[in-house]
């Protein structure tokens, strides 16, 4: 059974902290510190602290996260260890025996049904397309279904073998891990993620500077809309100067024009006069 493996040969060259020999398998043990990039693919990542490691279902390696395991070394024990390879061996099992029974049987019944269909598409027309399509849908809502018995029956046994480890430690010890483990998961996703809320100084700069922007051009907008007001102030001020000094022109015009028809009738009087 393969279980992540490429972590597997990430560790080819870093020495264990510690090697647990079983009867039929060998389990070594590391710290994600030994290895860059482990600790941020799988926890902060994937939220999992301990993660497992096989090419051949004989040999393991298991991860752990260093305050992890100071925190909870009573779950890696040789005797809990030899439980989780045994969980492992029987998911191998499951996943075997669905294979060969199921799965397997299911996709070669489909592509029989498929070159049959092609075969024969001269005599039934399209509907042999149509035929394809079912088959191919078919097969399709079969291997869900499959994929959720099989992972039904995993998650069963991972629940007896929770129980092995619950029956081994006791229920006032596991209770205590079970405590110490979440309690230790909370404070360091808190640790992670504690400046998550408080922004970044360049992102004040950044909001800065478009604020100081957005003011700069509303000043703008401001100083062109007094300028404007006082154009039109100005620009009324003169007309109503213009309309006084015509109102003036227009008033010695008329005064001009009466002292000249005076002139005129004073001269016509004083001819008819002397006549």
């Amino acid at each position: 059974m393969k279980i992540n493996p490429r972590l597997w040969e990430a560790a080819n060259e870093v020495e264990p902290f510690e090697v647990q020999q079983l009867e039929k398998r060998k389990i070594e043990l590391y710290k994600m510190s030994q290895i860059d990039g482990v600790k941020e693919e799988f926890v902060n990542t994937k939220g999992q602290f301990a993660a497992w490691s096989s090419l051949d279902g004989i040999n393991y390696r298991l991860f752990i996260e260093d305050g992890y395991y100071d925190e909870l070394k009573d779950l890696y024990t040789k005797q809990i260890n030899e439980i989780w390879t045994d969980y492992w061996d029987v998911c191998d099992g499951i996943n075997k025996r669905f294979s060969r029974l199921c799965i397997y049987p299911l996709m070669i019944i489909a592509v029989i049904l498929c070159i049959t269909s092609i075969a024969a598409s001269n005599w039934i027309g399209r509907i042999g397309t149509y035929i394809i399509i079912a088959i191919l849908i078919v097969l399709f809502i079969g291997m869900l279904v499959l994929s959720k018995v099989v992972r039904k029956k995993q998650s069963e046994e991972h629940n007896n073998s929770r129980q092995k480890i619950y029956d081994i430690l006791g229920e006032s010890r596991f209770n205590k891990l079970v405590e110490n483990q979440k309690n230790y998961m909370d404070k360091y996703f808190d640790e992670l993620y504690k400046d998550k809320n408080v922004k970044d100084p360049y992102e004040f700069t950044e909001n800065d500077d478009e604020s100081q922007q957005l003011s700069a051009d509303s000043e703008k907008v401001e100083e062109k809309i007094e300028e404007k007001a006082v154009e039109d102030v100005n620009a009324s001020n003169l007309d109503s100067n213009a309309n006084e000094k015509s109102k003036e022109e227009t008033i010695e015009e008329n005064n001009e024009n009466n002292i000249v028809e005076t002139e005129e009738t004073e001269k016509e009087n004083s001819i008819d006069s002397e006549q």
